[in-house]
């Protein structure tokens, strides 16, 4: 991963440390100066903006796929009137498009937008401390 560092004044590999106090999961830092660049939020506190107006229709057409009556969060479980205010349901490639996983169905899953969050920074931690993704592991 990689971002701007001021103190060294370019594009740099950044290091993520996870912190286990405050309204944060974790910040980067450079990985060459040890510089703070920015916090990562938690999860929970994300403000995650809805994207895919295509959302509504997918969702239906992936619980038929699937074989679901209604929607709700593969992760946890959750249908869209029992998420907390702010939550809603979002759209999951399995194998992320970047690490060649397909735009279909079959690739697709719900997740409340807290999973979706959650499963992205798990998945930023394991490239960054084991240097593949999750996916690539197996």
């Amino acid at each position: 991963m990689k971002a701007y560092c001021h103190r060294c004044e370019k594009e740099v590999e950044v290091k993520i440390e996870k912190t286990e106090k405050g309204p944060h999961y974790a910040k980067i830092v450079c990985n060459e100066c040890g510089n703070f660049i920015k916090w990562l939020p938690k999860p929970e506190n994300m403000k995650i903006k809805r994207i895919y107006s295509r959302n509504k229709n997918l969702i239906k057409r992936i619980c038929e796929e699937k074989g679901y009556k209604e929607p709700f969060c593969f992760f946890c479980g959750r249908k869209k009137e029992e998420l907390p205010p702010g939550t809603f349901l979002t759209i999951d490639h399995i194998l992320p498009l970047k690490d060649g996983g397909k735009d279909s169905l079959e690739n697709m899953q719900i997740l409340c937008s807290m999973c979706h969050s959650l499963k992205n920074l798990l998945s930023v931690y394991v490239k960054e401390h084991y240097g593949k993704s999750a996916q690539e592991k197996k």
